[in-house]
């Protein structure tokens, strides 16, 4: 039963080592592939159930919610290897919520500009950039081909 299992579920919370870019991306794919059957149970199944019509915003998504909850280990875990098999540390993995906060911060500053503050504004665009170049790195990495021969991380 355990080899039906993706890679990243069977190394649970390994993040040691390393994984190829095919194996990595499956994972992705299995979990958006969970992530969407989620939310049609949350919609269709536990919505009515809890007396809200079908995928009503206010009825939540405690599925959905706990599986990604149990899911976030091995992504993580699946993460750090992948950036492992291309000899990169896995706190580089750290680029995404660096961007996600610096995009937080920055979008409210967007609406300065409606009122003239061109240098507030200015600073917001600049952070915006540097989180977009962020996230842009760590997909490029994780798109790219691993090393064949070994690494400070290990074997392929």
């Amino acid at each position: 039963m355990r080899r039906f299992l993706p890679e990243p579920l069977r190394q649970y919370a390994v993040f040691t080592g390393r994984t190829r870019r095919g194996a990595y991306w499956r994972w992705v794919l299995f979990v958006i592939i969970v992530y969407v059957v989620g939310e049609i149970v949350d919609g269709l199944v536990i919505a009515p159930a809890r007396g809200f019509i079908p995928f009503e915003s206010d009825a939540g998504k405690p599925l959905t919610i706990i599986v990604m909850l149990a899911l976030l280990v091995p992504h993580l875990a699946a993460t750090v290897r992948r950036l492992h098999d291309i000899d990169r540390s896995g706190w580089w993995m750290l680029l995404l919520p660096a961007a996600v906060v610096l995009l937080y911060f920055s979008l409210p500053q967007f609406v300065i500009l409606v009122f003239n503050q061109q240098m507030v504004a200015m600073s917001a665009i600049v952070m915006a950039l540097v989180a977009l170049a962020g996230l842009l790195v760590l997909l490029f990495w994780l798109t790219k081909k691993g090393d064949r021969e070994a690494n400070r991380f290990g074997e392929r």
